[in-house]
Order: C-alpha cells, then structure tokens, then sequence
C-alpha cells in the first residue's frame, strides 16, 4: 500500500465547490474518474467501468467539507487496485483547495500519484478555477 496525501488549488471557482461534493446521487464522479485513467486504460483492456463509493459529505472545519472515497479502476495491473481514503474541499469565497488523502493498493506508486492528482485537477477544471 502506497500513503498519498495531494491538494489541487484553484483561484475563483465559477461554480460553489461544496455544491458538488454534497451533489446526490454521486453519478457526476463517474466520468472524473474515468478521465483520470485514461491512459492506463488505453494501455489495458479495462475489465469494467470504475466502481466508487463517495460518502456523505461533513463539516471538517472551518470553510471545508470531506468525504470518504473508494474507488476500484478495474484496469488490471495498468493502475492500482482500490484507492481508500478521504476528499477534501476547502474554499474562502475565492481559493478552492481539493485535497486528497488516502492509500492506494497495487499498481505503480508514482503513476498513482500522477492518476489521484489528474483526477483533482479535472474536477478543479470543472468547477471553473483557474
């Protein structure tokens, strides 16, 4: 198991980064997800879509929210396992930080690096930040 712990920031979000992280069903990290393997999966032949579990969000201070995360790539030996861990938002009105903690099972370490941080990047994108 490989120990992560990344932050992604981003200055003035189009979009209130708490509203997607308490956004139910979940439905919308699917395709972050998906984007953030993309070349692992062209690599392999991907068994399944990614499967996820994105817990309820909670206050964890103040200006942020987390939420508990698994996720499972499906990709074979081209990414890791099963990554565990916690997402974090923390915004002032005009910074959002996304942060992600946790470890990942199987798979490069480095290239799990690179993989976690492309997934905060996109959903940093998403929400407008520059």
């Amino acid at each position: 198991m490989t120990e992560h712990g990344i932050e992604v920031i981003g200055d003035n979000p189009t979009v209130n980064p708490f509203d997607l992280l308490t956004a139910r069903p979940t439905g919308w990290l699917r395709l972050f997800l998906i984007l953030a393997v993309h070349r692992q999966a062209a690599a392999a032949s991907a068994r399944s879509v990614p499967w996820y579990r994105l817990g309820p969000s909670r206050p964890v201070g103040p200006g942020a929210i987390a939420a508990s995360v698994i996720w499972w790539p499906h990709l074979g030996d081209a990414a890791f396992q099963r990554f565990r861990g916690e997402l974090r938002v923390t915004y002032d009105g005009h910074r959002v930080t996304l942060g992600l903690t946790g470890q990942s099972m199987g798979g490069d370490a480095e290239a799990n690096e690179v993989t976690l941080t492309a997934l905060l990047r996109l959903i940093v994108t998403a929400l407008g930040a520059s």
